[in-house]
């Protein structure tokens, strides 16, 4: 609300964009900015969770469950950061301004980082549960269902987005594959399902 809202220029460097550099007189630009630095920083630290150590003797050890947890936690905040800036930030910004907004920032991107965010969360639990052996097989296909979901939603809302090769087109595949990635395990889970009926049939 302040008279200087649209006074100050703006500059934030691009990663998916053509353009190098985005610069905009708008504080709602900055602001929007700032929630998708924190939350590619929030994603970043996730990754970092679930890359297993290198030991002394130079042997990779697993990567501990107490990290894997953390990093569902720290995926659902970046989540959180980009369900901020399409909800709370992007409508204040006006139709001509959110036209200037580099591919980085467009309502295709943060909606497929948004997806994609909650889809990992979500691979680590499954992966959680699919370990436990406290952990239903009806656990199992509803997390195996709900990644699908999100993944999907991620793979529509950035399909049709122009991205050049590079970064932008990285993204596009790392999600399409995560897609196909979460299709396949929500088979096995089904599969799994299926034949836990059909022993529980014979045994009757």
């Amino acid at each position: 609300g302040s008279e200087l809202e649209d006074k100050i220029q703006f500059a934030w460097m691009n990663q998916e964009d053509d353009a190098e550099e985005t610069a905009l007189p708008s504080a709602w630009y900055e602001v929007l900015s700032v929630l998708h630095m924190m939350a590619m920083l929030r994603l970043s630290q996730a990754n970092s969770l679930l890359l297993p150590k290198t030991s002394l003797e130079g042997y990779h050890t697993k990567v501990s469950e107490e990290n894997k947890r953390a990093s569902v936690e720290v995926f659902l905040k970046a989540a959180g950061h980009l369900e901020c800036a399409m909800h709370q930030v992007l409508p204040r910004m006006s139709p001509e301004k959110r036209k200037g907004l580099p591919v980085d920032l467009s309502e295709g991107v943060l909606k497929a980082t948004c997806m994609q965010a909650l889809g990992q969360a979500i691979d680590v639990q499954l992966g959680l549960a699919i370990d436990s052996p406290k952990a239903t097989l009806a656990v199992k296909r509803r997390l195996a269902c709900e990644m699908v979901k999100c993944w999907q939603q991620a793979h529509e809302s950035i399909a049709d987005i122009p991205l050049l090769d590079g970064w932008g087109e990285k993204h596009r595949l790392f999600v399409k594959w995560k897609h196909m990635e979460a299709k396949v395990y929500m088979q096995q889970a089904l599969f799994m399902s299926l034949n836990s009926e059909t022993i529980k049939m014979t045994e009757f």
